[in-house]
Formats: C-alpha cells, sequence, structure tokens
C-alpha cells in the first residue's frame, strides 16, 4: 500500500503515508472493543462507585 501511496500524487495523496493506515486502524479498534468480553461484576461495581462519588 505505501508504495502504490507513493507513487500517487496530487490532491489526497499529498498527505503523509501515516494517513492511509488512520481510517482502518481506527475501525479495526473499534471493532475490536464491540467484540470483547464484559468487564467482571467487580469492576463494574468500582466503576459505579466513583462514578456515584464524582
Amino acid at each position: 500500500m505505501v508504495i502504490l501511496w507513493k507513487q500517487l500524487s496530487g490532491g489526497i495523496f499529498d498527505l503523509y503515508e501515516i494517513v492511509q493506515r488512520f481510517i482502518p486502524s481506527s475501525i479495526v479498534i473499534l471493532l475490536r472493543t464491540r467484540m470483547d468480553r464484559e468487564p467482571a461484576q467487580e469492576m463494574q461495581e468500582k466503576f459505579d462507585r466513583v462514578q456515584q462519588s464524582a
């Protein structure tokens, strides 16, 4: 992908090479977060206590 990106020029292709991976990386992070298991009950209780005290 980087090789192809480097050969193109003008407009959006003048952006840094790292920009091309920002959107796919963000999508993978969001999907992984959604697929992850629920936190332990103890952690949920601690979160609720802290949230109520704030």
